[in-house]
């Protein structure tokens, strides 16, 4: 049994497929194998194999998937268990191959035993045109949900960096925010232009609080409320009630992207304005603009280059109709 503990809950994993023989370890041999390498002469020294440790590891690991799938996890307390995500398991056997990487390393094991990874499904791009996101905000019946659901479709920032923002994070005579490393997903701060849409949500928000910007209406006799996270189920309900399917609050940054790359902005661009790490990132995006492409096709055409005194289609002309 193998656990491991992330901000995501616990997640226990019964059983991986792997390919590795443990049988032939012997403990003078791996011992002469570090003193022949020098690593006594380094300030780091691999730790001593622990035999019975490493053979019960094998007894685990060795056993079949189709057996034993991976565990679940509970997100939350007060929630029920999930099933992990293929994505999320391979995120866990990357860690774990990485383990038994330096166990090869350090001579504890032969070589490097094979890890069958999950099937991931596609990469899921899921975006509505304006009239439907219109449609959409105003059917929210929660007044801060709507203006987070607008702020986030107006700038493309994600919902933890939205509900986080503050107001010296923000300059509305430059019409700029900035999202903190501590906040972005890819831990590299970065500016965020703001455009008449997200100035009129800041407008109607200035001065509910002293530093924050988004925030639920006050309880009798309470504070303001600092926001946790977004109401996805209300959010989930509006969208059965105008008809939407499949549709999340995320998808309300893919629907910002895809309006971008719609109207001409370079996937460079939107990578910076997005903050995404890596420009493979916004790949899943091009689809959405073939016009570019258009002006390159004009470079090999060879029949409308012709100047005879009736065209005929190139079909036609190759049959000798």
């Amino acid at each position: 049994m193998i656990t491991m503990r992330s901000c995501q809950g616990t997640q226990t994993f019964s059983a991986i497929e792997v390919d590795v023989d443990l049988s032939e370890l012997d403990e003078d041999a791996l011992v002469g194998e570090q003193e022949s390498r020098g690593y006594g002469v380094h300030e780091f020294d691999p730790p001593t194999p622990d035999m019975d440790l490493m053979r019960q590891i094998h007894q685990h690991l060795a056993m079949n998937q189709e057996q034993q799938a991976l565990g679940v996890l509970r997100p939350y307390k007060h929630r029920a268990t999930v099933a992990i995500k293929p994505a999320t398991k391979n995120r866990y056997l990357a860690t774990i191959r990485r383990i038994l990487s330096l166990c090869v390393e350090w001579n504890w094991i032969a070589k490097l035993p094979k890890i069958t990874q999950f099937e991931e499904p596609d990469v899921r791009v899921r975006w509505e045109p304006r009239p439907v996101i219109t449609t959409l905000i105003q059917a929210i019946a929660m007044d801060w949900l709507k203006e987070v659901a607008l702020f986030a479709v107006a700038t493309g920032m994600r919902a933890d960096e939205i509900l986080s923002l503050t107001w010296s994070q923000v300059d509305t005579a430059r019409s700029h925010a900035w999202v903190t490393h501590g906040r972005a997903k890819s831990k590299r701060a970065r500016a965020v232009p703001l455009n008449a849409d997200a100035l009129a949500v800041l407008e109607r928000r200035r001065g509910i609080h002293d530093s924050l910007i988004f925030t639920r209406a006050a309880r009798a006799g309470r504070e303001v409320a600092k926001i946790s996270q977004v109401d996805a189920r209300m959010f989930e309900r509006t969208c059965c009630a105008i008809g939407i399917e499949d549709f999340h609050f995320h998808d309300l940054r893919h629907t910002w992207a895809s309006w971008h790359v719609q109207a001409g902005t370079p996937l460079m661009v939107l990578k910076e304005l997005g903050g995404w790490e890596r420009i493979e990132m916004v790949q899943k995006y091009a689809h959405l603009a073939p016009t570019h492409l258009a002006a390159h096709a004009e470079t090999v055409t060879f029949w409308s280059q012709q100047t005879p005194e009736k065209k005929q289609p190139p079909l036609l002309a190759a049959v000798g109709a």
